[in-house]
Formats: structure tokens, sequence, C-alpha cells
């Protein structure tokens, strides 16, 4: 899986900039970063290899549709 930054502290710096007070910006960091950490991203890799498997697997059932004709 893929391993994304997550600059917290330019997050909070970026909210106070827009008048967010310092304690609610890095409670919101805080949520953010606990929500992304638990989030499970598929890579490009990920998918192609999905689609590898798709493939060979279609090729397998037709092998054996055939068989069964």
């Amino acid at each position: 899986m893929a391993v994304v930054t997550f600059d917290t502290l330019k997050f909070v710096k970026t909210l106070e900039a827009a008048g967010v007070p310092p304690q609610q910006a890095e409670a919101f960091s805080s949520a953010v970063r606990d929500s992304r950490e638990m989030a499970e991203l598929a890579t490009k890799a990920d998918v192609g290899d999905l689609c590898k498997d798709m493939q060979l697997m279609e090729q397998r059932l037709e092998a054996k549709i055939e068989s069964l004709k």
C-alpha cells in the first residue's frame, strides 16, 4: 500500500492563517491524521495486480467452460 505523507504543522499553520484558533486547528489536524492512518489506499500497482489476477481467473474459467462443452 502507498504511504502518503501529511504535514500536520503546515496544515495547522494554514488553518491558523485562515483565522481558526490554534487549539481548534490542532484538533482538526489530529483528526485528519488519525483518519488517514486508518485508511487503506490502493496504489496503481495494486489495481494493476488485481486486473492481472482477474484476467488469469477469466482465462481459467473460459478453459473450464470449454472443457464442459
